[in-house]
């Protein structure tokens, strides 16, 4: 493990926010705020990979459940929901944004703690694999259809890429066709979206560049 990994934790409670953040830093670096507003601050400048999510932040006009589905698949980090509510109806909720974990207040050390190395652990053995990517692929693209393959990454349709993107749907579908062609996959059902999946990475480092 290493400290280019980043842990963000939103947990309205100082005391607990603290506890958080000590067992994190062992595993990665770790940034901790208490409301809605400064998490969505902090999300975009911090970019975590994970993020230990209080539900009910006190305070806030909205709760950690909103803030995963507003921002865990634009930021793509993964979610640990800590929470002292254990509810059919709040885990119903929780378990849409796919946690990695749902941890009930009061928790152990060593509960944080492996759910943290189990996640880290992956996302960090994912990265190294990355780095022997081969971006000729990606190098043949154009900007636009860079664009879209992030977008397929993040689970969007041709449809949701239409709207977004504000271009037809026949535009989005021969766009697709082209990157299968440049990208030399098969002309098979989902092929581009496990290729989008398997190298998300990558695919966002380059339209971030």
């Amino acid at each position: 493990m290493s400290d280019h990994l980043r842990v963000l934790i939103v947990e309205d409670e100082v005391t607990i926010a603290r506890s958080l953040k000590q067992i994190a830093s062992k595993y990665a670096g770790a940034e901790m705020v208490h409301s809605y507003q400064q998490a969505v601050e902090t999300v975009k400048s911090y970019r975590p990979h994970v993020v230990l999510l209080d539900i009910n932040l006190e305070g806030s006009e909205k709760n950690g459940i909103e803030f995963a589905q507003e921002y865990k698949e634009v930021y793509d980090f993964e979610v640990i929901f800590i929470t002292a509510y254990f509810d059919s109806v709040t885990f119903a909720k929780a378990n849409e944004v796919n946690p990695i974990n749902y941890i009930i207040k009061p928790f152990k050390t060593s509960q944080i703690s492996i759910s943290l190395q189990l996640i880290l652990t992956k996302i960090n053995a994912h990265q190294e694999e990355g780095k022997d990517f081969d971006k000729t692929y990606l190098n043949k693209l154009t900007e636009e259809e860079k664009n879209v393959l992030y977008l397929i990454s993040l689970g969007f349709s041709s449809k949701m890429i239409s709207l977004y993107a504000k271009k037809s749907v026949k535009t989005v579908l021969n766009q697709r066709s082209n990157i299968v062609k440049k990208l030399e996959l098969p002309n098979t059902n989902n092929s581009l979206l496990i290729w989008s999946l398997e190298h998300k990475p990558q695919i966002t480092a380059s339209v971030q560049e």
